[in-house]
């Protein structure tokens, strides 16, 4: 009878390891998960044009961004603006259009990955056209990841 109760609380506590290291790692993600405060490092991996001639690959920005809505309208807010997406599973689209000057539109595209529900990565394009004659003059490529708060 005592190994018997021995047997189960062993299992027991397997069971309780398991879903203890389970969150430790941040669990499975779902779409619930995107929604809230995240710091966010983002990388520049490759710029057509530098705005600025300190602005080079390999540059490293600090951000916080809020994911709110729910996953077929939401908003992804940073520092720079608020955009518009969807979120599917694990994985967030975010577009938008910014004019810059009358002449140069910028079109931002960001795809995010949800990597456990604490983690996520995703990469960043700007795409710059000329809206006169819709043709692109230039790009910026990011990557980035980020923890929840």
């Amino acid at each position: 009878m005592l190994d018997k109760i021995s047997r189960s609380l062993t299992a027991a506590l397997w069971v309780w390891l398991a879903a203890l290291l389970a969150h430790c790692d941040g669990g499975t993600a779902t779409s619930a998960d995107f929604f809230g405060a995240w710091d966010v490092n983002t990388k520049l991996v490759a710029a057509s044009d530098a705005v600025n001639p300190d602005y080079q690959p390999g540059d490293i920005r600090i951000d916080m961004w809020q994911f709110s809505g729910t996953p077929e309208a939401c908003t992804l807010t940073t520092k720079d603006g608020t955009v518009p997406g969807v979120i599917d599973g694990t994985v967030g689209t975010f577009d938008t259009e910014v004019p810059l000057d009358g002449i140069i539109v910028m079109k931002v595209h960001i795809q995010v990955f949800l990597t456990s529900s604490g983690s996520m990565k995703g990469t960043i394009n700007a795409d710059y056209w000329d809206s006169r004659f819709n043709y692109k003059v230039g790009v910026d490529a990011w990557s980035f990841e980020g923890v929840k708060r």
